[in-house]
């Protein structure tokens, strides 16, 4: 038996109780129970395949303004690749390292250059850390106080990869700006 629930909620009881109205076993416990459990579920935003295709063209257009080929990964808020972008002649290696930088800045909510730093400042535990990538170019993408995905950028020296990101990141505030 859960201790926040009375013995109605013990498995195979034939009672089905719907809410918390008064024959819940949250309302007949509430004033036990830390956590009340309320009736509707908070919303966050989502970062769509057409916000991340906007996102991804205005960092592809910074990285052609300045000849940089580049690989250009954008995933949603749990960290699941949403879009992927590979322009012509740049390393393999660039497409899992684009795909790593963005998940990370999902992950930790953070631009991947904040651990770069730890590690430049010898914090070594930095790479004990499970996903990590201490390298330019992952930022988090913000709606509000939400994280709603993060871009990754990989082929160029790593504070070029950050400039592509950030032009991504400025072209999702221009949107909701408009």
């Amino acid at each position: 038996m859960y201790p926040c629930h009375g013995r109605d909620s013990i498995p195979g009881n034939s009672q089905v109780y719907r809410g918390n109205g008064p024959n819940s076993p949250f309302y007949k416990h509430k004033r036990k129970v830390k956590y009340y459990v309320p009736h509707q579920l908070p919303t966050k935003p989502v970062l769509t395949l057409a916000v991340a295709k906007l996102i991804a063209a205005a960092a592809e257009e910074v990285a052609v303004e300045n000849q940089w080929s580049v690989v250009i990964a954008i995933v949603d808020d749990s960290g699941s690749l949403l879009y992927f972008q590979r322009m012509d002649q740049n390393a393999n290696s660039s497409v899992d390292v684009a795909i790593a930088k963005a998940t990370h800045a999902v992950q930790y909510r953070r631009p991947t250059k904040f651990h770069e730093e730890l590690l430049d400042k010898g914090n070594m535990v930095v790479l004990g850390m499970p996903g990590m990538i201490p390298l330019e170019g992952g930022i988090p993408l913000y709606v509000g106080e939400h994280v709603v995905g993060a871009i990754g950028v990989s082929g160029v020296r790593s504070p070029q990869d950050t400039i592509i990101a950030e032009a991504g990141e400025a072209a999702l505030k221009v949107y909701l700006a408009d």
